[in-house]
């Protein structure tokens, strides 16, 4: 919070402003056996030895990580203050032209941390259930059905306490290019309510 504002959690940073040569990806591929991110029966050891290898930008790296309170939204419009939490980048993942290829199933986007020591009042629950974060740190994983226009993705969320399963989101694309303008406005608003990170050349993805 800062003066009376929530802040978004997107780790997008200086993608909005500064457009990018186009390279080839730099980030690693998943290892084998890791089977897209619509199958919640993943090798979560492999996938979790996957993401540490990666390098996530730090906390001070300009676009390399944001912190917010999470807010909570009833069928009123009525909020509350939730978690605090943490969305970091994987670098170089906005150097990513496509997230999935052959023999790519997907791509690790994203380090996210949500405090484990809060818990809902009003529903006695830890993490943040709108977006299915659960407490403590979790990897965000995305995959892309197609390429282009008509491409179609889905998130993974690979927590790493063993007793939190694996579980998938839908996600939203945005094309910086595209929609600047409304990206700007979206995230001059402060709604915290907003899961996203930087995927791809020129984009971001929003967890629903």
């Amino acid at each position: 919070m800062k003066n009376g504002k929530t802040w978004v959690v997107c780790a997008v940073g200086s993608l909005l402003f500064l457009i990018g040569t186009v390279v080839e990806a730099q980030v690693p591929g998943p290892p084998p056996g890791v089977r897209g991110c619509t199958d919640t029966g993943q090798p979560r050891a492999a996938i979790l030895g996957w993401a540490n290898s990666l390098r996530i930008r730090d906390m001070t790296h300009d676009g390399g990580g944001h912190r917010a309170n999470l807010t909570f939204e009833n069928a009123q419009g009525q909020r509350r203050i939730g978690p605090v939490a943490t969305v970091q980048a994987v670098n170089q993942v906005n150097e990513m032209e496509n997230l999935s290829g052959p023999g790519r199933a997907g791509t690790i986007v994203a380090r996210v941390w949500v405090d484990p020591d809060f818990t809902d009042p009003v529903t006695d629950q830890k993490g943040f259930a709108p977006r299915g974060l659960p407490p403590g740190e979790s990897f965000i994983m995305i995959c892309e059905d197609d390429t282009g226009p008509t491409a179609s993705y889905t998130a993974m969320i690979i927590p790493t306490d063993a007793n939190e399963p694996i579980r998938t989101r839908p996600v939203v694309y945005y094309s910086i290019t595209d929609q600047l303008t409304a990206a700007r406005a979206r995230f001059q608003a402060g709604s915290s309510e907003v899961i996203c990170v930087s995927c791809k050349v020129l984009g971001w993805c929003e967890i629903q």
